[in-house]
């Protein structure tokens, strides 16, 4: 919750901070695959060798935005789609164990997103850069049937679920008239590690004959707005 308050502080002092420059306001939806990974190297007797366990969902958010030109805040509703998908692979030299299998799991999140951005025109068309953070904080976590997973989970697989990600990719709008404008925004996603992923890094290089594991999460979100200026 903390780290839910600070976002909301952030998007109330920058909005107050650029609130002399010309607002504007929207709606839209958002689609992003989702990648999470872990890869481990060995040592003796499988040197140099790796295996990589997988975890891939699709989500989507529906949200609202501000917009104070340097500036796009939003507040959406997000959710995964159809569940989680696991798999399992391996270098060439490594004994293949486990299939990839799915994991029964709908997860919903409340998202805020501060993006700085700096607009310049390309003929009639605003294009900008966009850099920022997006952070998730989860409302729920339940099988296919609805049943609530959260009793069964510990403090760190459910502080898992809120996610504080680092945003970057471009955005533009198209302008209907002087008011209204459709904008498209492409944004590739870094998320960083929680503790209970950096708990699984540490249990995983504690096994004999591990070299090193890391945990990679990202996701490529393509959006679709319409916005309205005051």
């Amino acid at each position: 919750m903390k780290k839910l308050f600070a976002i909301c502080a952030l998007l109330g002092f920058s909005l107050a901070a650029f609130g002399q420059i010309g607002l504007s306001a929207g709606a839209g939806v958002s689609f992003a695959p989702v990648w999470m990974t872990q890869k481990t190297t060995f040592t003796s007797p499988y040197e140099g060798e790796w295996r990589e366990d997988g975890l891939s969902t699709n989500v989507l958010c529906f949200k609202a935005f501000v917009d104070a030109k340097y500036i796009e805040a939003d507040v959406g509703y997000m959710t995964s789609l159809k569940g989680y998908t696991q798999s399992i692979s391996f270098s060439s030299g490594l004994p293949a164990v486990g299939t990839e299998t799915a994991k029964d799991e709908i997860d919903t999140w409340i998202s805020l997103t501060a993006l700085f951005k700096y607009p310049f025109k390309l003929k009639n068309v605003d294009v900008f850069p966009l850099a920022g953070f997006e952070f998730n904080y989860n409302l729920s976590a339940k099988d296919s049937d609805g049943n609530d997973l959260k009793p069964a989970m510990t403090d760190d697989q459910k502080a898992v679920l809120n996610q504080l990600w680092l945003m970057a990719g471009a955005g533009a709008d198209f302008k209907f008239s002087k008011a209204l404008y459709l904008r498209p925004e492409a944004l590739v996603g870094f998320k960083f590690l929680s503790q209970f992923e950096k708990d699984n890094i540490e249990t995983a290089e504690a096994v004999a004959g591990v070299e090193n594991s890391s945990i990679i999460d990202l996701k490529i979100e393509v959006s679709v707005a319409v916005g309205y200026r005051f």
